[in-house]
């Protein structure tokens, strides 16, 4: 079954495994001091990244997939999220696409993104506007040839539009109203481009498009097992996704 880390070729089978590659990181990736222990990076090539944790007390807690792309959007970040279950080194922002000076319109809309290395930036004033750059992990993908396949998809009815982003993690989970956000969205897009890269480190493919949605740039990543059809230049995607990000420009 497809996970975050098959969705850019790291394909983990066991808990071994995992371990595994949360070793490999911290050897061979670089170090970035926080509050609370550190952050590696490991640069396995083609854009994708692991992060892996160590606390003050030395012990590897955590290991995050991320993809580095061309995907960008202006955010303003509002605050940040902390769920419970997650690692002392884990953490969200929460902020809005395409914000607006409007009180009333704050922007386009709101989201919550993952950010892999949360602490290394130490106290930040928020909130505050930023480019950010973000990799959508597929839970499931549709992909279209063009927008007259797209429409057919929905029927007489569109449900959706070519370009929308809904930000599905900020709906109450389980009907419990006050449950921690989740970094998930259903959108689509165009496609600027795309190609079946190779995880350079494990020989996996995976596939890779910079989608136009509603509000910016996204990377979207996805296992190959989750595509019917592949991906095309000027095409659309629809689906699920988790959201990871990072701050590419501060002010």
């Amino acid at each position: 079954m497809p996970s975050h880390f098959s969705t850019i070729g790291v394909a983990v089978r066991s808990n071994d495994e995992f371990a595994d590659y949360a070793i490999r990181t911290v050897e061979q990736g670089r170090t970035l001091d926080a509050p609370g222990g550190s952050y590696t990076v490991w640069d396995m090539g083609e854009g994708v990244e692991l992060w892996a944790q160590v606390d003050a007390d030395n012990s590897l807690i955590g290991l995050n997939p991320h993809f580095r792309g061309l995907g960008r959007m202006e955010v303003r970040l509002d605050h940040t999220v902390a769920r419970p279950g997650d690692s002392p080194l884990d953490g969200a922002f929460y902020g809005w696409a395409e914000p607006s000076d409007d009180a009333e319109a704050r922007g386009a809309y709101p989201l919550v993104f993952d950010v892999p290395d949360m602490l290394a930036w130490g106290a930040l004033a928020l909130p505050a506007t930023h480019a950010v750059q973000i990799s959508a992990f597929a839970h499931d993908i549709a992909t279209f040839a063009d927008d007259e396949a797209y429409r057919a998809s929905q029927g007489s009815e569109a449900l959706m539009a070519a370009e929308s982003f809904i930000p599905s993690g900020l709906f109450a989970i389980d009907g419990k109203p006050g449950a921690a956000p989740q970094s998930e969205a259903v959108f689509s897009g165009h496609v600027l481009a795309t190609q079946v890269l190779t995880n350079a480190q494990t020989g996996e493919q995976f596939a890779w498009a910079h989608v136009q949605t509603y509000g910016g740039t996204v990377d979207v990543v996805a296992d190959l097992a989750l595509l019917a059809q592949p991906m095309v230049v000027g095409g659309l995607v629809r689906g699920s996704f988790w959201l990871s990000g990072r701050v590419v420009r501060w002010g």
